[in-house]
């Protein structure tokens, strides 16, 4: 594990390996480019995807597991409120539906049976659902719905939150709010101002509002802290994509990381908020929110 400048405190980079046994007993393989990045609640483990599978690691880094093996792409792996299952999607029967495994690994379950396949989001907090994104009936730009799907059974019918557009959504841990992103160029693209910019939006369950919180210099990624009273997200003023946080009473906004250049991007944060990971280049970061900065 490498300590990085005191500058950014308490960030230490992942440095992942998959060892190939037992054809090369004692190789180690640099684990590059992954993403799918996900944290387990407890902030001790990650999942992620890499070469068409999901895989697990501890947060200090160190050899990676494979938790599925299977020719199809098998990504998006989300971690349930206790710790004790991973969602994910898979192509293995054709289109992206959702499937459900034990985190250690194991044979998984399907939830979901449908053409037009799923975008898995995250677990709902009582961890009887999942938040999806999917696309039915809108077949022009910026067709997706934020929908909830069941966690126990095959899939029933699909609860579409609202008929607007919305994707990369974090639930409150209450279940009572969703943070979401609407617009957007790609995030790679740098210095990006115009109409198209990112904005995180709020949808409250209650009195079904859309209240947009941010908009202008690219806001993705909404993250809930755990006292559902403020979020990370990745936004880029400065020109570089950094990690920032928003308190919503105050609308406070302080940046987290302090990166010159290259860009924080798919961050994840542990569901009891100890711990927040992203990439940036080729590899996987991770630190504790409340000593960065």
């Amino acid at each position: 594990m490498t300590v990085l400048p005191s500058a950014i405190m308490r960030r230490a980079q992942f440095i992942l390996w998959v060892s190939f046994l037992p054809v090369l007993a004692l190789a180690k393989v640099p684990i590059r480019l992954a993403s799918d990045l996900a944290v387990s609640p407890n902030g001790k483990q990650i999942a992620f995807f890499w070469k068409g599978d999901v895989w697990s690691a501890s947060i200090k880094g160190g050899a990676a597991r494979q938790l599925t093996r299977h020719p199809a792409v098998n990504r998006q792996p989300a971690w349930s409120p206790d710790g004790k299952q991973i969602a994910f999607v898979s192509e293995r029967e054709g289109g992206k539906q959702v499937w459900v495994m034990p985190a250690g690994g194991g044979a998984p379950r399907k939830l979901t049976l449908h053409t037009e396949g799923f975008v898995l989001e995250e677990w709902m907090p009582d961890g009887r659902g999942l938040l999806t994104s999917i696309t039915r009936d809108h077949f022009w730009r910026r067709g997706e719905r934020l929908s909830i799907i069941q966690a126990r059974s095959k899939q029933g019918p699909e609860q579409v939150l609202f008929d607007d557009y919305g994707q990369f959504a974090s639930v409150s841990p209450d279940g009572k709010r969703i943070l979401y992103n609407r617009e957007g160029d790609r995030w790679w693209r740098k210095g990006y101002t115009g109409s198209r910019t990112a904005q995180v939006w709020l949808w409250n369950l209650g009195d079904k509002s859309h209240t947009k919180l941010l908009d202008g210099e690219g806001a993705r990624w909404p993250l809930w802290k755990a006292d559902g009273k403020a979020f990370y997200y990745v936004g880029a003023r400065g020109g570089v994509l950094n990690l920032r946080e928003y308190v919503l009473a105050t609308e406070k906004d302080r940046q987290v990381t302090k990166f010159k250049d290259d860009s924080v991007v798919f961050p994840a944060i542990s569901r009891d908020g100890s711990v927040i990971a992203f990439r940036r280049l080729f590899d996987f970061y991770h630190l504790k929110p409340g000593l960065a900065g």
